[in-house]
């Protein structure tokens, strides 16, 4: 099995991917800000759950969690970064006040099935050879069919 490092597990997607993880039998490092609230909605985890707190903007914080979870399972295999917000431009050409600012109007609005994307992305993640993307959700399959009708109508098939 796995060792996971899931940022931004307090509530919704991030903590759907760490229950997925959990169930599936990896081990799981679960960080937010009060990582009590962790803790505290699995309490059947066991010691296959370390909860670290962390606030994301806080670059020595980063590296005491990534530190507390190579001490207690010796590896990271998988890295789910969900804690912040979206960013519409290349990271490396933002500042980090952009990065950590970018779109947080939409946190915890998105459409779709958080479990469902949680287990898919557990499931893709345990594959043999997983993809590279993973797209998911009916609003990106949206934005995939628009994107195909404006190829077609380029090409004027």
């Amino acid at each position: 099995m796995s060792v996971w490092f899931v940022s931004g597990s307090s509530r919704g997607f991030g903590l759907e991917i760490v229950r997925a993880a959990l169930e599936a039998g990896h081990s799981v490092v679960a960080t937010a800000r009060d990582a009590r609230t962790v803790r505290g909605k699995l309490p059947q985890a066991g010691e296959a759950l370390l909860t670290v707190p962390l606030d994301v903007t806080d670059a020595a914080g980063i590296q005491t969690a990534v530190d507390a979870a190579i001490d207690r399972f010796g590896q990271v295999d998988v890295l789910v970064n969900n804690a912040g917000s979206g960013l519409p431009a290349a990271v490396e050409e933002a500042d980090d006040d952009a990065v950590r600012n970018a779109a947080t109007s939409l946190n915890h609005t998105q459409p779709g099935d958080p479990a469902k994307a949680a287990q898919a992305i557990v499931d893709v993640a345990s594959a043999p050879q997983p993809p590279l993307r993973l797209q998911l959700g009916t609003d990106i399959l949206q934005a995939f069919e628009t994107k195909l009708d404006s190829f077609r109508k380029e090409m004027g098939a």
